[in-house]
C-alpha cells in the first residue's frame, strides 16, 4: 500500500491508467515479478487530507490496543486475585485439618461423688439396695412418723459432720 504524489494532474491520471491492472515485471526471479498494479487517480483530494486519515487510523489502532491491554490487565489481576483467594482458602483449610487432628477431646471432669443415702446397705430381706430405698419410702409413707433417727444420719452424711451425741 502506498501513495504517489504528482504535481501535475495530467500526468497522474496518464500514469495511473497506462499502469493501473499492468504486472509489475522486472527479473524473472523477483518477489514481486507476477503481482499487478492496482492504481487509482483521486480528484480533488489533497496530502494533507491523505495524513489527516493516516494519523486518525494510528489514532484509533492505538486506541484499540489501549483498550485490549486494560482488559488484559484486568483479566490478569482477577485471575491473580482469584489465584490468591484460592491460596489463602487451601492453607486455611489445612490448618483447620491440622488443628483437628491435633485437637483431643476434652478431658472428663473427675468430681469426689458423695454415697448415695439407703441405697448401699442391703434391707432386712438380703434384696438390693435399690429395694431397701423403696422400702424404706413405703414404710415412711405407710407409718406417717418421721425416724428421728434416720434423719440425724441423713443430714450428717450430707454435710459430713460428726453425728450430734
Amino acid at each position: 500500500h502506498g501513495w504517489v504524489e504528482f504535481r501535475d494532474k495530467k500526468e497522474a491520471r496518464k500514469v495511473a491508467s497506462l499502469l493501473n491492472n499492468a504486472p509489475m515485471g522486472g527479473n524473472r526471479r523477483a518477489r514481486h515479478h507476477d503481482d499487478l498494479w492496482n492504481l487509482k487517480y483521486l480528484p480533488e483530494f489533497s496530502w494533507s487530507e491523505l495524513s489527516e486519515e493516516v494519523a486518525q487510523t494510528k489514532r484509533q489502532k492505538a486506541h484499540a490496543i489501549k483498550h485490549e491491554m486494560a482488559a488484559a490487565a484486568r483479566e490478569r489481576d482477577f485471575y491473580l486475585s482469584r489465584i490468591d483467594q484460592a491460596k489463602a482458602l487451601d492453607s486455611m483449610r489445612s490448618r483447620a485439618r491440622k488443628n483437628a487432628e491435633h485437637k483431643q477431646a476434652p478431658p472428663a471432669r473427675q468430681f469426689a461423688q458423695r454415697r448415695a443415702v439407703g441405697l448401699l446397705a442391703p434391707n432386712e430381706n438380703g434384696g438390693s439396695a435399690e429395694a431397701v430405698a423403696v422400702s424404706d419410702v413405703e414404710r415412711r409413707k405407710k407409718s406417717r412418723a418421721p425416724d428421728a433417727a434416720l434423719d440425724k444420719n441423713l443430714l450428717s452424711m450430707l454435710f459430713q459432720t460428726a453425728e450430734p451425741k
